[in-house]
């Protein structure tokens, strides 16, 4: 079996979905092949771009273009060489479509539409505000689930919120983010047997 990743931007570039895939990448390549298909991108703030392209021996990067510079957060952004190389290959058994409004949700449904693959739909999202963008995405969101064999809810909330939208509950299903616990071992990692306090996360100006 041949899994393929598609994401809006990865690792180096710093967030909740490149951390998630990558951790999620390393435990499926112990048993299945495994690709990520991502942009070039390492930011969607200024748009820089990286110079490494081939990092990671199961990554693709492709160029990508702000078409819509309009939008906010990079839901601009589209890559056409990936969607070609999408088209090309008919080797892929199961496209799974990281981020809720973006470029990769897309290409994972036309890929559908074309018969050639299955297709998960992962949001990475919550209801969030209801700003102008939020709408929009929100209207066209049950046109390309029709395109998605399965679409993965983080919460009880967002799975209800899914199905606000006219998605079918069939489809949906609840899987919350999991973690590395590797990475809060205390003792290993920080030589503490005595309790502590940790903070992990950034600032974000959508996230709540």
């Amino acid at each position: 079996m041949r899994v393929l990743h598609l994401v809006p931007k990865f690792i180096p570039s710093i967030g909740g979905v490149e951390n998630f895939v990558h951790e999620l990448v390393n435990v499926q390549r112990k048993k299945i092949e495994v690709e990520i298909f991502t942009s070039n991108i390492l930011n969607f703030e200024n748009f820089q771009k990286l110079r490494i392209m081939n990092d990671f021996p199961y990554v693709k990067r492709f160029n990508a273009f702000n078409l819509f510079p309009f939008l906010p957060r990079g839901l601009g952004v589209f890559s056409f060489s990936m969607l070609r190389e999408l088209i090309r290959r008919e080797d892929i058994d199961i496209i799974h479509s990281h981020s809720y409004g973006y470029f990769t949700t897309y290409l994972g449904s036309f890929k559908k539409y074309l018969k050639k693959s299955k297709h998960v739909i992962q949001t990475h999202s919550d209801p969030g505000r209801r700003k102008l963008t939020k709408m929009i995405f929100d209207s066209i969101v049950p046109i390309f689930s029709l395109y998605g064999d399965k679409i993965i809810a983080i919460s009880e909330l967002e799975k209800n919120y899914l199905k606000s939208l006219g998605i079918e509950e069939k489809k949906i299903i609840k899987i919350p983010l999991g973690i590395n616990l590797n990475l809060f071992r205390r003792y290993q990692k920080y030589k503490i047997n005595d309790n502590f306090l940790l903070f992990v996360g950034r600032f974000d100006i959508d996230q709540k």
